[in-house]
């Protein structure tokens, strides 16, 4: 008896470490990526393909959906895949792309050429775009206004067009999503005059009306960030809501929201009424209204609550997919 009773363990033993327990195994333990690319991780079991779910530790660095990961800015992050109780991890470093100035000649007599290196490699079908008195201050289709570059060959980050010059003609430097389309929240927000004979609308940063001095030239600008990426999904038009905590103000007062494209009035200040938010005491405010696609936004102060309304936010918000807007201002110490 007691020998079968030993031979059923040295059986089951025997199974054991021919069936070991189940692991998760993804197909990449580390993996490097510039600033916009994407990768696909794949998730195994016992050699079987399987639906993880995917979380990232900093979604600031990089996201995850279905197994591809995002790079979003310069970081390091881990992102974790987990099926029916099991979990492997991948670590993702993000570096940002660092590519040499291309050559471009100058394109002769009355023309310029604006050479731009963007941050990151756009998605598929966009491209910087250059408004302005050089070319069309509209918003639409680029190509039909006149206002479209082309990706530099061999480059990723370098685009390039050629334009007509005329005295005092000035331009921006924007981008459009992958349909060609583009507007002005999908501007450019900070850069840098690399060369070139132009004078800045804003002092230091490309982000002005930028006046070209003089044709036959290259002028060269390195875009350092956008206010809104169009290759980025904003939200649609719908009833939004605004949640705002508000540190350090006076009890009585008062916030409202401006905004692009509300029907009481585009970045109206002082805000209709409609644009008033609600207090909920304890320094909370809410307030819900119809918004337009890709919504920016700003909040307006009165802060004695006796009418005088002023615009406080430092930078436009982009409005949440979820049309939930949750905000916080903080009265600076000098006030």
């Amino acid at each position: 008896m007691k020998k079968l009773a030993f031979l059923c363990m040295a059986v089951c033993a025997l199974f054991t470490a021919c069936n070991p327990p189940a692991e998760l195994k993804l197909s990449h333990s580390t993996i490097v990526l510039n600033v916009g690319e994407e990768f696909e991780v794949k998730a195994q079991v016992g050699g079987d393909a399987v639906v993880a779910t995917w979380t990232s530790a900093d979604e600031a660095v990089a996201t995850v959906e279905a197994g591809v990961i995002k790079a979003v800015a310069v970081g390091e992050t881990t992102v974790t895949a987990t099926y029916e109780g099991l979990t492997a991890t991948v670590e993702v470093i993000v570096e940002q792309l660092v590519e040499d100035q291309p050559a471009i000649e100058a394109p002769g007599e009355g023309k310029v050429t604006i050479l731009v290196q963007v941050p990151e490699p756009l998605c598929e079908g966009s491209f910087v775009v250059i408004p302005g008195s050089l070319t069309s201050w509209n918003t639409g289709d680029a190509v039909a206004n006149g206002q479209a570059t082309q990706l530099v060959e061999g480059t990723q980050t370098w685009y390039a067009g050629t334009f007509d010059w005329d005295v005092d003609r000035a331009f921006k430097v924007a981008h459009c999503k992958s349909d060609g389309t583009w507007e002005w929240s999908f501007q450019a927000l900070n850069g840098t005059l690399i060369e070139g004979d132009v004078t800045l609308g804003n002092d230091g940063n490309i982000n002005g009306d930028n006046v070209i001095n003089s044709g036959n030239q290259v002028i060269v600008i390195s875009v350092e960030s956008w206010e809104l990426s169009g290759c980025v999904k904003t939200n649609d038009a719908g009833t939004a809501t605004f949640n705002l905590t508000a540190i350090g103000f006076a009890p009585e007062a008062k916030f409202a929201i401006a905004g692009s494209g509300l029907a009481a009035g585009a970045w109206a200040c002082p805000p209709p009424t409609e644009h008033v938010m609600t207090a909920l005491g304890g320094g909370k405010f809410t307030l819900t209204l119809d918004v337009p696609a890709t919504f920016q936004y700003k909040y307006l102060v009165d802060k004695a609550g006796d009418g005088n309304w002023e615009w406080y936010s430092a930078a436009n918000y982009n409005m949440p997919v979820s049309l939930v807007a949750n905000d916080t201002e903080t009265l600076a110490a000098a006030e």
